[in-house]
């Protein structure tokens, strides 16, 4: 897993963990134990309409599809209580092994 996120979010030998999929409708709503256990960084679109068609993982599409609007703010809900989760355990996970030092 030796790619950076700067040169496509989600090429398949890229991916951070098990639930990491181009698409929307490929992804778990509830993050799986490798997913919050990741340490590499999410991927987290900008919501930015100027910036949805650089998303090439949903192209083609017609050019009033709603599909990049969809695409931004699932991710970008997901991330918001995914993270917090995520940070928690790895917290613990970072706490534990130095009192096991």
């Amino acid at each position: 897993m030796g790619c950076s996120i700067a040169q496509s979010h989600l090429l398949y030998d890229c991916r951070r963990h098990d639930n990491d999929a181009e698409r929307i409708s490929e992804i778990s709503v509830a993050p799986t134990a490798e997913e919050i256990l990741c340490e590499r960084p999410p991927y987290v679109p900008r919501n930015a309409p100027s910036t949805w068609d650089r998303m090439n993982h949903l192209k083609p599409l017609a050019p009033d599809s709603p599909a990049p609007l969809l695409d931004t703010h699932f991710r970008l809900l997901r991330q918001d209580f995914v993270e917090p989760l995520r940070d928690a355990v790895l917290g613990y996970r970072r706490e534990q092994l130095k009192e096991n030092l």
